[in-house]
């Protein structure tokens, strides 16, 4: 009876043992679970300290610009896009000139106006592209502050008249270059 409650003792010490250490790394797995789980995630903390009392909060919503500046920005890169036309223009104009005035024989002369009108063609094609591209993003920006879209109208009639205004300028200098040459 001795034995068998020697071995019922041992037994149950190393029931009781197993269990424990069962019981123990049941325990521990779960409280790192629950740590895992509950560890705060790094939020976005949109907030960045500009030092010790003061922070930003980048998700603040820009305020609404005025009319005026979104009108004045757009007109400025307007007159910056003219100003790169215009630059453009006087570099054609003096390639031109600097190719007819080296071969006055008149069947290349016709050759290089044509290479020439091809090249201005072009040129009219890319500009057009920019101003565009400037006419759309004007208007969506526009849209996106809910004012009323007729600054893009008015810009794009000051683009149409600058554009007939530096054509007819062209080609007064073209006839005024014709003529010159007629006298030779």
């Amino acid at each position: 009876m001795r034995m068998i409650l020697l071995a019922l003792v041992i037994i149950a010490y190393v029931v009781v043992t197993s269990g424990l250490s069962y019981f123990d790394r049941l325990v521990k797995n779960e409280v790192e679970q629950d740590l895992e789980e509950h560890v705060p995630q790094e939020e976005n903390d949109s907030r960045k300290w500009v030092d010790e009392a003061l922070y930003i909060d980048e998700l603040e919503q820009p305020t609404k610009p005025k009319l005026t500046d979104i009108t004045s920005k757009y007109e400025s890169k307007f007159e910056n896009l003219k100003q790169e036309t215009i630059d453009h223009i006087e570099q054609l104009k003096q390639d031109v000139l600097n190719e007819v005035n080296e071969d006055s024989n008149p069947l290349t002369l016709g050759v290089t106006i044509i290479k020439y009108e091809k090249k201005a063609d072009e040129l009219e094609r890319q500009i057009d592209e920019k101003f565009n591209e400037l006419f759309q993003t004007y208007l969506s920006e526009l849209k996106q502050f809910g004012y009323t879209t007729n600054p893009v109208k008015q810009l794009e009639r000051k683009y149409s008249r600058t554009k007939r205004s530096i054509k007819n300028d062209l080609v007064q200098e073209a006839n005024a270059w014709i003529e010159d040459q007629k006298r030779f």
